[in-house]
Formats: C-alpha cells, structure tokens, sequence
C-alpha cells in the first residue's frame, strides 16, 4: 500500500485504527481511553468522522460522520510505513478490540465502519488512510464508567503481548464478532487451546484432556482446588462437543448456556496470563 500513499507518515511512525459500530444508545457523551500504546475513541451518534472514498483525485480529504453509536479502537505501531503498519497493526488492534469488548459488550466487532493507518496520535488526528444489527442498550454507559474501563488496561502494552495471549485474544474478538453459534464456538475453542496447547511438546503430551488438566493445574495460586477442578471439567465438556463439531458434523450441544460458559472460561485463562506477566486486569 506504500506506493498508493507516498509521503502518507512523513517518517513517523503510524498508528493503526479499527473503526467500529455500538449499540443505540450505547453512549451520549464523547470519552477518550489511552493506555500504553493504544487508545479508544468513544464516540456518540454523528461525532466520528472518517475519511471518505471518493472517484475524483483531491489533494484533500472528504470527510462523513456515522449517524450511530461507535468507537475508534488504535495501536501505535512503531512502524513508518503503512505495510509495516498493517501487518503489526492489523493483530494488536484486534487484541486489544478482543478484550475490550469483555468491558463494552454494546461494541459491535462484525460492524466494521473503517480501518487504516493513522498518522499522528489519536488525541489529535492528523490523516486517516481511506479504506447491521439493531441493538439498542437500556441505559447509556457514562463517561465516568467508561475511564474505569480504560484505567484497567493502563498497564497493557498490546503490541508487545506474549503470542499465546495475543493470539488467543484475536480468536475471542473473531467470537465476539461471529454471527452463526457454530463459528462462535470454533473461535472460543480455539483461544482456549491457543493458550492450553502453547509450549506443549505433543510427543509427549498427546491428549487434548491431558494438556487441560495440565494447564489447570499450573492455576493453583489464583484458584481454589474445587475452582480447578470444575473448570477442568467444563472445558473437557466443551472438548467433547468440539469433537462431536469437527468428527461427526453434530451441534445440537452448542447451546447459548455453553457458548456463555466457555467464553467465560477462556477469559478466565486470558486473566490469568496478565497475571503471569505480571500485568493483572482489575475486576
């Protein structure tokens, strides 16, 4: 893309955005969230503007607003050229959409409005690169709400995660975003064996069941021996109907109870990551 946008960062380095839609009424007031290397634009209805497509060649920049509720969800990518750019930032954009939407469940990852390179810093935009459901919540998150939600993830870096985390992070926002209950339930697997399964020498260690137990069990600082053992048995559950998915064609057991209870238990490991790094999420 560096050859369609000459001159595009100006030798700085490029922050990548994901631009996406919100429940009605998800928000009234405008908020800004900015951590480490990341920022979330919170935007109500008619106050995000994106670059806008047009056929004629302009050296300025048309500019639309989206009439709904939305966020502006970005990464800085150290990175100063737009290809550089994308493929770090395409990943940790979406890392950071995965567990913020934990936080905003209003946010709508399937509605992607836009995403690009960004030049500048989220505070003050200086270009964008050019590139539903019918939902509506009962009562608008507050501005005071949303900073707590930023103050959580103060900490986290989202370039720089560990690939078990980071990965398993980009599968629970492609859950998040699913439309149908069986690719829902295939990405919530996999972020769940994203992390089970890293570092794993399967020669040794060959059975999915084994490597859960195994898992579990490195647990006991953060969980009770009775906590551990029912999250050993509900993700060997979800295992079998996984196997009953993949090897017999059967989804009648992927059911809104189960979907709700294996991505409670997925995020349940992604916290326990931060713990490891000794970055924890504040409950």
């Amino acid at each position: 893309m560096d050859s369609h946008f000459p001159g595009f960062s100006e030798g700085r380095a490029l922050w990548w955005g994901l631009a996406v839609k919100a429940a009605k009424n998800s928000w009234i007031e405008k908020a800004n969230l900015y951590g480490i290397d990341w920022g979330i634009e919170i935007h109500p209805p008619r106050s995000l503007r994106i670059p806008k497509a047009t056929r004629r060649a302009s050296p300025r920049t048309s500019w639309k607003t989206f009439p709904d509720c939305s966020a502006l969800i970005s990464v800085h990518t150290q990175e100063a050229t737009i290809n550089g750019a994308r493929d770090v930032g395409r990943l940790a954009v979406r890392r950071l959409a995965g567990l913020i939407r934990r936080e905003m469940p209003t946010l709508l990852l399937s509605d992607v409005l836009w995403e690009g390179a960004i030049a500048g810093t989220p505070r003050q935009t200086i270009k964008m690169m050019l590139a539903q459901p019918e939902i509506e919540t009962v009562t608008p998150n507050s501005p005071a709400a949303l900073h707590e939600v930023g103050l959580k993830l103060l900490a986290i870096e989202f370039g720089a995660l560990p690939v078990q985390l980071g990965k398993a992070l980009e599968w629970l926002a492609l859950a998040r975003s699913a439309r149908v209950r069986i690719e829902k339930f295939t990405h919530l697997w996999l972020a769940v064996v994203a992390l089970v399964d890293h570092g794993v020498d399967f020669e040794k260690v060959r059975y999915q069941r084994t490597r859960i137990e195994n898992y579990v069990a490195t647990m006991s600082d953060v969980l009770r021996s009775t906590e551990r053992l029912a999250l050993t048995t509900r993700l060997n559950a979800a295992y079998a109907v996984r196997n009953e998915l993949w090897h017999e064609g059967m989804d009648t057991s992927i059911t809104p109870n189960l979907l709700a209870s294996l991505e409670g238990d997925a995020f349940r490991l992604v916290d326990f990551e931060f713990i490891k790094i000794g970055k924890p999420i504040p409950k």
